[in-house]
């Protein structure tokens, strides 16, 4: 067409300029000297079939209008119908999200996507590709959302909800906090990928500081992993799991133990979109769990990037938290020292591990607290804190060399009058406020 309108052209961009300026392809400059036609007609057969074709089959109509029908802007055509020929990818994923609106902008990206893979399968069995036709290319990532249930899950949070959340909660971290919080940050951002044991007894803010990570990550569409060492601990955290049902750790663990997590499947997907793992409790599993993961991610992560081989965890960020002055890992029939040496403390890990304390105790920062209750709660979690310490005098009886016996103080002790308490059913308004204490005896054992 060109050749036959314009004069004198002496060259291929002579061919393609148009009143001073050149355009990129020849069917542009033919688009702006008015010598094609528009695509009403090719809109309004798709609009047409819509009432009556599956989605898939509208695909189909799409790629014949491309190689047949000489269609003038295929990429305004496929923006102008693309929620007609990916209705079915849409219903797919807003029941897979668990109601999510397929309307909000990621879904709908992750619609976009996969219809386009659909399209290109099609032109490429013609001999033909999206480029060909100057549509737009998937993205690679919104590819492998598609029927991979766990991706969906972790991408299917309220970015808008969380980022309020997030930024809510930073604001409430104190300065022991936000240290540790901006450290994690750093990490991830940076790539690094550290590993980071936050010790901190209870009440000093650990569950509030895994929130606010948690959220903070999420927000910026990222995927962030938590896990508890119990059930009841990983309810307390949003998407909480427990680490064998996250990371398929063996029941029966043992030094060279991996996860049972196939490579190319949809949890192997998830770990290597995965930025962050925070695990709770730590201090409750066996060391050989975390050596096992911290395998299994290298040997997973390695197969697109082979220098993660070398790094720990894989090079994800990975958060561990708990307080060693509670109760360790449950081994049956074990000594004392078996159950240290079990303990990640004595896990090569541990030497990469960077520490990190939490020492505020934050329950006591509460406002509404009274000052008599405030006082006796300061006085029994300083108690406690000795006995972790291993401050409190103790005793060791002559027949159990593995137990010590903590003499408790009498103000958290039952009162005589209630220390019966079998077959007694007191109503709660009654009872006097020293019996919201468990102790029934003056000493107890830590075995």
């Amino acid at each position: 067409m060109l050749l036959h309108i314009v004069r004198g052209a002496k060259s291929y961009s002579n061919l393609r300029t148009f009143e001073g300026q050149v355009y990129p392809t020849f069917q542009a400059a033919c688009q702006a000297l008015g010598l094609l036609g528009d695509d009403r007609e090719w809109s309004f057969a798709l609009a047409d079939a819509a009432h009556w074709a599956l989605p898939y089959q509208l695909r189909e109509l799409f790629v014949t209008l491309l190689l047949f029908c000489n269609v003038t802007d295929p990429s305004a055509l496929f923006e102008e119908h693309m929620s007609s020929i990916g209705q079915d990818v849409a219903y797919r994923l807003n029941h897979a999200t668990l109601g999510i609106d397929s309307s909000a902008p990621s879904l709908k990206q992750y619609v976009r996507s996969y219809v386009l893979t659909e399209i290109d399968i099609l032109l490429k069995n013609a001999g033909r590709t999206l480029a060909h036709f100057h549509l737009p290319q998937p993205t690679m990532q919104s590819i492998s959302i598609i029927g991979n249930r766990l991706l969906m899950d972790e991408q299917a949070y309220d970015l808008d909800k969380i980022s309020i959340e997030a930024a809510d909660q930073l604001g409430k971290l104190n300065l022991n906090q936000r240290n540790i919080y901006d450290a994690i940050v750093n990490s991830l951002d940076s790539g690094t990928g550290h590993t980071f044991f936050v010790y901190g007894y209870g009440g000093t803010g650990k569950t509030f500081l895994w929130n606010t990570l948690l959220n903070s990550v999420r927000a910026q569409g990222k995927i962030a992993l938590a896990v508890a060492s119990s059930g009841i601990a990983s309810l307390l955290l949003p998407g909480g799991h427990t680490p064998h049902s996250r990371f398929k750790i063996p029941l029966d663990i043992h030094e060279h133990s991996l996860c049972s997590i196939k490579k190319n499947t949809h949890l192997a997907q998830l770990v290597q979109q995965t930025s962050l793992v925070i695990w709770d409790e730590a201090p409750v599993n066996h060391r050989h769990c975390f050596e096992a993961l911290d395998r299994t991610l290298r040997d997973i992560l390695a197969s697109n990037d082979p220098s993660l081989a070398n790094r720990q965890f894989g090079g994800i960020t990975v958060v561990l938290g708990g307080d060693f002055r509670q109760t360790l890992l449950v081994l049956p029939h074990a000594r004392k020292q078996e159950i240290l040496s079990s303990s990640i403390t004595r896990s090569h890990l541990w030497l990469n591990c960077i520490l990190m304390r939490l020492t505020e105790n934050m329950r006591l920062q509460s406002s509404s607290l009274s000052d008599a209750y405030h006082q006796r709660l300061e006085e029994f979690a300083e108690w406690l804190l000795q006995v972790g310490e291993g401050a409190v005098p103790d005793s060791c009886p002559a027949d159990q060399d593995d137990a010590s016996w903590i003499k408790i103080p009498e103000y958290l002790l039952l009162p005589t009058e209630a220390r019966n308490l079998s077959g007694c059913h007191m109503d709660k308004r009654k009872q006097p406020a020293s019996s919201q204490t468990i102790f029934t005896d003056s000493t107890f054992s830590l075995a």
